[in-house]
């Protein structure tokens, strides 16, 4: 894989892998443009998680070397500060790998990212969205909105 770069980050390696329940796992080993840092965001459609650790472990735990964990439900792109950039792009790439080999993807509305083409105004989407759970993305760019509770 070339590098590439996320907005403050450049992308060095791309890694994937199967988790419970057919979930994929992809983890994105990056380098702060600006701090030199090489750090992994590993993430499935429901928690993200940036880790300093040197590779890829079969399960990240809370240690020393654990960054930030982010929600997926409770968070938003803007509410992760110096990580949005890294996480927007393991978001799409989670979206994109699930789409290849489960067909479809679940997703949390604020989670949506602003490349995808939606079939509807922005303000239109923005009050779907304050009623809806999460979004299923399929692969045949149909969009199922399940409403909260």
């Amino acid at each position: 894989m070339k590098p590439y770069n996320a907005g403050g980050f450049k992308i060095l390696k791309k890694d994937c892998s199967k988790g419970e329940k057919k979930s994929r796992i992809i983890a994105l080993k990056a380098k702060n443009i600006s701090t030199n840092e090489i750090v992994w965001a590993i993430g499935d459609d429901r928690v993200c998680t940036i880790t300093r650790v040197n590779c890829v472990p079969k399960k990240v735990s809370h240690s020393s070397d654990l960054i930030k964990e982010i929600p997926f439900i409770n968070n938003s792109y803007e509410s992760v500060g110096e990580w949005k950039d890294l996480i927007e792009e393991l978001v799409i790439n989670i979206i994109d790998e699930h789409l290849e080999h489960n067909g479809f993807v679940h997703i949390y509305p604020q989670w949506i990212p602003k490349q995808l083409q939606i079939d509807m105004s922005q303000e239109s989407f923005k009050q779907v969205c304050e009623r809806t759970e999460f979004i299923i993305l399929h692969d045949n760019d149909i969009m199922e909105f399940v409403p909260k509770e």
